[in-house]
């Protein structure tokens, strides 16, 4: 059961906080108040994903903090929702989206305005939804063996995709061999470009190296002129010194000439037959490239994988085989798990069509009637082998038909209908209601109210509503109010405690400027109830 819900810079919300106890709580405003903000906040956790759109322009994030308890005792929850990341935290502990929205089906069960869509189509979603747990564990069965046989039934097309036809087995055994025949090296198709530019290149290479080797013989003649003439001036003057710069210099000089001519007679240039050589092997390497519109290295990984396929088919074939009989144990068993469940709705289904002409009486339907429509498929899919609706009549002599076909207030009072009898089923202790009175009027209106007021007395009932005849029922009134200042506008929650602020609120769901008429009238509904 909820006990409080406290709101922050959430879309038109500053900050609000309500608190819930037991009993029929009913949320009542003019269109665009908001209302419909408090329904959306509960249902948080159930979203595919919730992003920094409804942060308020009040601060940077939109912080909600919902108070709770279930059989394990109290609980609070925390949703921070920030421009980059929102963040789920249950009883101080971060929790993942889908488990968080695993359990939070165990807390509560809310009708939006959409979801009148599960009355539209196939609507085994709400037949399964009134097993019993015995048959629930059938259904359950058949979820586990068919994801079974649908996870083989992918394993084995993955495995069909590796299978080559015998065709494709030519095709691919040419490629392959084809490029096997041309024994292909990493960075061969760059060394040989490098040797290919160096033996092109060899006489210029050789004539720059003559011209230093030139230079060098000229500088080494120079240095030794150089030493003879400073001996000569050192016969002159016995104490002039630096024999030992000359006898550096000569050393750098031939060290650099030998060096030189090392690597000059140790260049392996090709030849002209090793150059014909070389441009033959590019040739064939650039044109199994534009062949393939691979790269060397793309190329070689082909190689390799046409190699390991084709050398495998004898593999995948006999694994495919196996899993082939593996397939047909499964499909029997998903067979015959599907037919059980089948029978298993069949008996949910009148169970629940007699629980639904029940409260039909007092939703002033007392002539509906219910036929459940099972169509079997050619073969059993996820949720098994049936398509199902309901069939109805309100009118007696009148023909079955869909639900589809129903006017908006017969196909809410219905809606309700299924709710209520879900709730015997169920052990969820507070149900949202957002506008499922819509259509109806009245007399209609207040019977709705009425089944709500007793689906409170068990469960906790949270109800949005534009009828003053449903909002006469709440034990707990609350007023969704917009408010415009400085240009901006919010919204805020207001509880109703007093008789004569009810009778206000209640009036201007008849009127903008409540009267006497109208008070007369919500007193009338009050005491009505």
């Amino acid at each position: 059961m909820l006990h409080r819900l406290d709101i922050g810079n959430y879309l038109l919300i500053e900050k609000t906080t309500i608190h819930f106890q037991e009993g029929f709580h009913v949320l009542i405003g003019e269109s665009g108040a908001g209302k419909s903000l408090i329904v959306n906040v509960l249902c948080l956790p159930f979203a595919k994903s919730v992003g920094p759109e409804v942060i308020g322009r009040w601060g940077a994030e939109a912080i909600i903090h919902v108070e709770f308890d279930d059989d394990q005792g109290a609980h609070r929850l925390d949703i921070r929702i920030a421009k980059t990341k929102t963040s789920f935290v249950l009883d101080d502990e971060p929790i993942l989206p889908k488990a968080l929205k695993a359990y939070w089906r165990t807390i509560l069960d809310v009708h939006s305005q959409n979801d009148f869509d599960l009355l539209r189509g196939d609507q085994l979603t709400v037949l399964d939804r009134f097993m019993t747990r015995d048959e629930g564990a059938v259904k359950a069965a058949y979820d586990e063996v068919f994801e079974a046989f649908h996870s083989l039934d992918e394993k084995m097309s993955e495995l069909k995709k590796k299978i080559l036809s015998p065709m494709e087995r030519d095709y691919y055994g040419f490629q392959l061999k084809e490029i096997v025949a041309a024994s292909l090296a990493l960075g061969e198709d760059d060394d040989g470009l490098a040797r290919l530019r160096l033996g092109r290149d060899h006489e210029k290479f050789q004539a720059k190296i003559d011209a230093v080797k030139e230079k060098m013989d000229d500088l080494s003649d120079a240095i030794a002129g150089a030493e003879m003439a400073w001996d000569s001036l050192k016969r002159m003057d016995e104490n002039l010194g630096g024999e030992d710069y000359f006898k550096a210099m000569i050393q750098a000089t031939s060290d650099a000439t030998w060096d030189l001519a090392k690597r000059y007679d140790s260049a392996e240039i090709p030849d002209a037959r090793e150059l014909a050589v070389i441009e033959s092997r590019l040739e064939l390497i650039e044109d199994l490239k534009r062949k393939y519109k691979r790269l060397l290295p793309e190329l070689i990984q082909y190689r390799d994988e046409l190699s390991l396929q084709l050398g495998r088919q004898d593999e995948y074939e006999f694994d495919l085989h196996t899993l082939d009989v593996e397939k047909t144990e499964k499909q029997a068993r998903v067979q015959a798990i599907a037919t059980q469940l089948s029978a298993v709705r069949q008996n949910v289904a009148s169970r629940l069509v007699l629980q639904l002409q029940q409260y039909m009486t007092g939703l002033k339907l007392p002539k509906a009637e219910f036929v459940p429509s099972f169509q079997t498929k050619a073969r059993p899919d996820a949720s098994g082998l049936d398509r199902f609706e309901f069939l109805v009549r309100v009118n007696v002599g009148s023909a079955f038909h869909a639900i589809t076909r129903l006017s908006g207030g017969e196909t809410s009072r219905i809606m309700l209908a299924i709710k209520a009898a879900l709730m015997e089923a169920s052990a969820i202790r507070t149900y949202c209601f957002d506008e499922i009175d819509v259509g109806v009027s009245g007399d209609v209106a207040t019977r709705m109210a009425e089944l709500m007021g007793k689906i409170s007395q068990k469960r906790q009932v949270i109800a949005v509503t534009h009828l003053p005849m449903v909002a006469a029922l709440a034990d707990h009134l609350y007023s969704v109010e917009k408010s415009f200042t400085d240009s901006q506008t919010s919204s805020t929650v207001r509880l109703i405690s007093s008789a004569t602020d009810r009778e206000n609120v209640l009036g201007r769901l008849l009127s903008d400027q409540p009267n006497e008429a109208t008070t007369g009238f919500v007193r009338s509904l009050k005491e009505h109830a």
